[in-house]
C-alpha cells in the first residue's frame, strides 16, 4: 500500500466515523454469516424487493431483520436494476435458498409486451428508478397479495400491522394499513387482478 492510498483511507475513516466502521466490518460480517431459522414457518404472501448495486447490503440487512422479528421465513422476490454484479447477488442466494432473482434479462422481454401499447408508461419505467416498482412488481408478483419493502428500512420490533394484514383481508381502509387496490393498474396490465399490497407507507 503507497503512503498516498494510506492518507487516503485515514482520511476517509476519521470523517465516516466509528459508528461506520463498526457496521462495515462487525455488524456486516454477522448479516453474512446469519441465516433464517429452520424451525420458522413459512409466510404464503411473498416479498418484493428493488436494489441495485449501491443499496443491496442495505437490503440484505433489511431482510435479515424482518425474518428476525417476525420469526418467519418469507418468499423473496429480488428485482434488480442490471447494475448488480454476480458475486453480490450470491449472497442473497447463499442466505435465502429458495429467493427468486429477476434479472433486466428475465423482465425486458415480458414488459415489453406487457407495456407494448402503452408507450408513456414504457417511457416512464425506462426513464425512472421506481418505474420497475410500479409495473415490474406486480407483473411478476404469483398471488393476490404481496409485501414490497425498501432496502432503507430495518425493523426493531415485530411489525404487528403487516402480520395482521398478512391473516386478515383488508376492508378498503388505505390510511390505516396501506392497501392498494388498483382496477385502473389492472386494465394496464392487462390481467384481471384483485391486488392487495403492504408497501409499508400510509
Amino acid at each position: 500500500m503507497t503512503p498516498g492510498r494510506l492518507l487516503y483511507i485515514l482520511r476517509r475513516r476519521s470523517k465516516l466515523g466509528v459508528r461506520h466502521w463498526f457496521a462495515e466490518n462487525v455488524i456486516w460480517k454477522q448479516i453474512l454469516n446469519w441465516r433464517p431459522n429452520g424451525s420458522w414457518p413459512f409466510s404464503s404472501v411473498p416479498v418484493h424487493v428493488l436494489t441495485n448495486s449501491n443499496d443491496w447490503r442495505m437490503a440484505l440487512w433489511m431482510l435479515a431483520s424482518f425474518h428476525e422479528t417476525t420469526q418467519r421465513r418469507w418468499l423473496i422476490t429480488l428485482h434488480e436494476d442490471g447494475s448488480m454484479m454476480e458475486l453480490d447477488l450470491e449472497n442473497f442466494r447463499q442466505i435465502f435458498t429458495e429467493i427468486r432473482i429477476v434479472r433486466p434479462m428475465d423482465a425486458e422481454p415480458l414488459m415489453a409486451e406487457v407495456l407494448a401499447n402503452y408507450p408513456r408508461c414504457r417511457d416512464y419505467r425506462t426513464r425512472m428508478p421506481h418505474g420497475l416498482k410500479c409495473f415490474d412488481i406486480p407483473e411478476f408478483c404469483t398471488g393476490a397479495k404481496y409485501l414490497m419493502l425498501d432496502p432503507d428500512v430495518l425493523f426493531f420490533r415485530p411489525p404487528g400491522e403487516i402480520l395482521n394484514w398478512r391473516k386478515i383481508r383488508a376492508r378498503g381502509d388505505v390510511g390505516s394499513i396501506g392497501i392498494s387496490k388498483s382496477p385502473a393498474r389492472s386494465r394496464l396490465l392487462r390481467q384481471q387482478r384483485n391486488w392487495e399490497c403492504r408497501s409499508g407507507r400510509a
